[in-house]
Order: structure tokens, then C-alpha cells, then sequence
């Protein structure tokens, strides 16, 4: 998978390969990934990825290095291990990088009840209603957030004080939102002003947000997004106004691999089975925050620069360029 980009060094265009050393197992499961991370000495490095299932293929571990640098260690444990009696349902989530290990228990509904590390560091409990409506989150250990709300069991809609809705069931106040929130006649968020923040949004035919506009204190910073065709945002550019030209700069891209984002921004990304985030690679940081990880580490010996604007793309052409 490649495409085509300035190089800032070279000052010259060049075919970017996103991904190599792809391989499969049975039932055409993913077992190795190498993924563009970014260029050393002018040469590019990957993120290599590989992954190993248990019997009935679930994922069981999976691993990121670059070179001897390990961005990414898991283990995932699931009830009754192989047995006919898995039902798919994680017990343990193991980070081998890290040294922590988190378990998960549920209700009777199969829903997430209790999550917590073996060690002292955090602890989470939820409180669910029949419908689903999380009535209350509280620390069980450690250091985490809780919170309470309640619910018009006629309605679903939150009754805690601050919280408000419209007709069609539209969230209009929430707390943080000093000057409430508007939709247009589909129900699409149109402004939300956030404690003085104000921002703005526009949509496509298919409900795609194409353009946001902020004012945070009388500074007007705007955005417009561009879709792959298979509906992810590959795209954003920053738009500008001067002697009546609107002018387009690439602010930042995603890149997408087995329907999940390998480079967001101007940074490589790590994630899990589940899709979430578990690193943005810049510098060596190992760290969970109530399940969501922080890790970074170097991928180039070069300027930040360099990173920080990698390519851009043709104005010619303003989308991505797959071969």
C-alpha cells in the first residue's frame, strides 16, 4: 500500500510505502503487519507487528517493536481459556511492557461490571439500570474518577441537574456547555459553546462532519475534512482568508490498514484488538490511565521537525493517492 508525498529532506516526491510483511493464518487472520513509522537517515523504519490466537482465534497476544524497542506488549486471557465453554469475554488484559494487569468481571447481561488492576493503582464499578444507563461509576481502589447521575426511567434521557433535551430527544445542555447546544432539522449537532469556546459545524449529504469553525476568544481557527471511499477520514486542511482567496493548507492525515489507523496526524500509532490508541510514537513513556495507554518512543534520529511536518500532499490533487 503506497502513496505519494514531499519529502521535506529530499525535496523530492516519493511512493510511500504504508505497509509490507503482511501475513495470514487460518480463517484469514492477521499474523504479521509492518507499518511505516517514519524515516532514519534517510531511510524509512516500520512498526512490526505480529499476533497470536488461541484455538478458537481469538487474539491472545500481540506485540509492536521497532527494532529492539518494544512499542507494544499484550496478552489478553478469556474465560475458560479454550474450552467450549468460551464466551468470548476478557479476564485479563496483561501489558508484559508495562508489568500491569488488569481484570474485568460482568453482569448477568454480559456487561462490563467491575474492571481493576491486580496491583493498588486504580479500581472501577459501575452502576447499569435495565436499559443500560450507567447510573453510577465509583473508585473501588487507587486513584480513578467517579460519578453519579440519574435517569427518567420514561424517557432514558439523563435528569441530573444542568442536563437538558429537546423535542427529538437532543442533548441541549450539559455540564461545560455555558451557551447550550443547537441541531439542524436532522438532528446533527450544528454550535456547542463550551465555556466560551465556540464552535461550529457543517456536514455532508451522508452525515460526515466536513468543516468545524472555533472562536476561543476572538481567534477564528477553521477545519475541512476529507473521506477515503471507504468513509474514514483520510484528511484535514486549515483553511485561511486573505484579500478575498480562501486558501486550503494540510494540517494533518490518517492512514487506514484492516479498517484500523496505523498514522494519525503526524504520528504512528499502536492499537489494540479493540481499536483503542495504545501509542503515539515520540518518546518512551509506559503508563495506563483507567484502561487507555500512553506510550511513545523515538522513531527517528533526526530533527522534531522533521516529524512534526513529514510530507505533504499534491494541492493538485487534495486526496490520498493509493496505487
Amino acid at each position: 500500500m503506497t502513496q505519494e508525498w514531499w519529502d521535506y529532506d529530499q525535496n523530492i516526491w516519493i511512493n510511500r510505502l504504508w505497509v509490507n510483511g503482511v501475513s495470514y493464518g487460518t480463517a484469514g487472520a492477521l499474523l504479521t503487519l509492518n507499518s511505516f513509522s517514519g524515516v532514519q537517515n534517510f531511510a524509512d523504519v516500520y512498526l512490526v507487528e505480529t499476533r497470536t490466537y488461541n484455538s478458537q482465534l481469538q487474539m491472545i497476544k500481540q506485540r509492536t517493536v521497532q527494532g529492539s524497542t518494544v512499542a507494544m506488549d499484550l496478552e489478553y486471557v478469556f474465560t475458560n481459556g479454550t474450552s467450549t465453554n468460551n464466551d468470548g469475554r476478557i479476564l485479563e488484559r496483561r501489558n508484559l511492557q508495562c508489568g500491569e494487569t488488569v481484570q474485568y468481571t460482568y453482569d448477568n447481561l454480559n456487561r462490563l461490571l467491575t474492571t481493576a488492576t491486580t496491583s493498588t493503582a486504580w479500581g472501577l464499578s459501575w452502576d447499569l439500570d435495565g436499559f443500560g444507563n450507567r447510573w453510577a461509576q465509583a473508585q473501588t481502589k487507587g486513584t480513578a474518577p467517579g460519578n453519579t447521575i440519574s435517569f427518567d426511567q420514561t424517557t432514558n434521557r439523563v435528569n441530573t441537574s444542568q442536563y437538558g433535551y429537546d423535542a427529538n430527544g437532543n442533548m441541549t445542555a450539559m455540564p461545560g456547555a455555558s451557551g447550550g447546544l443547537t441541531y439542524d432539522v436532522d438532528n446533527r449537532l450544528l454550535d456547542v459553546n463550551m465555556n466560551g469556546s465556540l464552535e461550529n459545524y457543517s456536514y455532508l449529504a451522508d452525515n460526515k462532519r466536513a468543516w468545524k469553525q472555533t472562536n476561543q476568544s476572538g481567534a477564528v481557527v477553521e477545519q475541512y475534512y476529507l473521506y477515503g471511499v471507504g468513509g474514514q477520514r483520510i484528511a484535514t486542511y486549515s483553511a485561511a482568508f486573505g484579500s478575498g482567496v480562501l486558501t486550503l493548507s494540510y494540517a494533518s492525515k490518517d492512514v487506514y490498514f484492516w479498517g484500523r489507523a496505523i498514522w494519525q496526524n503526524v504520528k504512528a500509532v499502536t492499537q489494540d484488538r479493540l481499536g483503542s490508541v495504545m501509542a503515539w510514537h515520540y518518546m518512551l513513556i509506559c503508563q495506563e490511565q483507567l484502561g487507555a495507554y500512553s506510550l511513545d518512543f523515538p522513531i527517528t534520529s533526526r530533527s522534531a521537525g522533521r516529524i512534526a511536518r513529514p510530507c505533504s500532499m499534491r494541492s493538485r490533487t487534495a486526496a490520498s493517492i493509493w496505487n
